[in-house]
């Protein structure tokens, strides 16, 4: 699929859906205790190759997760109700999306606005979604476990996603510590908008939060392949870059 360079970013993202923050913390070096044995061997071209695939795996993850709160007795009436909103209210959807913007006011509006960023940069605009969900994904699954009735199909598909994020993110880190080994780590604080009514005691609060996790997750991880594709493609050229549209 070719990509227009000025075809908004967001828009993009929510077709591939459909139905300040964390800048750098712990990413500057790898990590002491890798979890998946032989990453330090990996070159950064499969490094990002290996990346590419974990955020095609996350993506394909939040999706059957999706998938789930809609068809499980558990949640498919609170989840089709917004579904039937996010189709007719669009000032309820305006809303939902708004809640994602976790990242908007840095992140380009197009893919001509992308390529001409710095390579520091662009890793920023990858790595900080991954580290986000990294902690309000552990939060998600913690209320989602401790709401009654939750099937553990359900349960054990939101695990998944959270642990395959924390795979996607310690990739990154080999990638950001290939490219700039030994910078310096910064931290800033993440405001977590939706955290309390994952744990309210409104049960509709509760599934409200549970699908903007759903949505939210679903644009900043397509967000975050298609960067690391034009990662690979300011390195590497080749086909990728055509796929980019460039």
């Amino acid at each position: 699929m070719q990509l227009s360079l000025t075809q908004p970013l967001s828009r993009m993202f929510l077709l591939f859906l459909l139905p300040n923050l964390l800048l750098w913390e712990n990413v500057s070096s790898a990590p002491k205790h890798d979890r998946r044995a032989g990453l330090e061997t990996l070159s950064l071209r499969e490094l990002l190759d290996h990346a590419v695939m974990l955020s095609q795996s996350l993506s394909d993850l939040n999706m059957e997760l999706y998938m789930l709160f809609l068809r499980s007795d558990f949640s498919s009436k609170m989840f089709s109700t917004f579904v039937l909103q996010n189709i007719k209210d669009k000032v309820f959807m305006a809303k939902v999306l708004n809640s994602c913007q976790n990242f908007s006011q840095n992140t380009p509006a197009t893919m001509e606005e992308a390529a001409n960023l710095a390579v520091e940069d662009l890793l920023k605009l990858i790595v900080r979604p991954v580290c986000f969900w990294k902690d309000r994904l552990h939060h998600a699954v913690t209320a989602l476990s401790g709401m009654p009735g939750v099937p553990d199909e359900l349960l054990s598909k939101a695990k998944d996603t959270e642990t395959k994020n924390e795979e996607l993110l310690e990739v990154i880190r080999w990638v950001i510590n290939k490219v700039f080994p030994g910078i310096e780590e910064k931290e800033e604080h993440v405001v977590h908008g939706d955290l309390e009514s994952l744990q309210s005691a409104d049960e509709q609060s509760r599934f409200l939060a549970l699908y903007k996790v759903s949505i939210c997750l679903g644009i900043d991880t397509q967000a975050v392949e298609l960067y690391l594709k034009l990662l690979k493609c300011v390195f590497f050229g080749g086909r990728i870059c055509y796929s980019l549209g460039f």
